[in-house]
């Protein structure tokens, strides 16, 4: 009896091991789009940015926030995902960024930034609306 429990626990214990599916690694993905977003603001491309936000700013709004900086090369520093239905992912990132002055051609600041990005199918998008630019001024 005692070798049947054994010979059990042992199966049920390498069915475990090679039934867990490992997480995917979106941080490539969302690193890309992130890259693309910022090159939409750098270039002042409204069309390409409005595709890539959540909630769409006006195009006065947009080139007034971005008039005089940019921000340049996304560093994710901190990814978690803290939604999933099956249809949509949200992801919480801790991000890193240049601020560029666009009459200097310089960076002006580092910026620490909290932002949310949601996939659906695959399509990413960013919500902004936490998008934490105050050191530009």
């Amino acid at each position: 009896m005692k070798k049947y429990a054994l010979i059990l626990l042992i199966l049920f214990l390498t069915a475990g091991l090679f039934s867990c599916k490992k997480e995917k690694d979106y941080k490539p993905e969302i690193t890309a789009f992130l890259q693309k977003w910022t090159i939409s603001i750098r270039d002042l491309n409204y069309t390409d940015y409005k595709n890539m936000v959540k909630y769409v700013k006006s195009e006065t709004q947009f080139n007034e926030k971005y008039r005089y900086y940019y921000p340049e090369q996304p560093v994710i520093l901190d990814i978690k995902k803290y939604y999933d239905d099956g249809n949509i992912l949200r992801f919480r990132l801790n991000v890193s960024f240049y601020g560029i002055d666009r009459a200097k051609k310089v960076k002006k600041s580092d910026i620490n930034s909290i932002l949310i990005v949601e996939k659906k199918g695959k399509e990413y998008k960013v919500d902004e609306t936490i998008f934490i630019d105050n050191k530009y001024n």
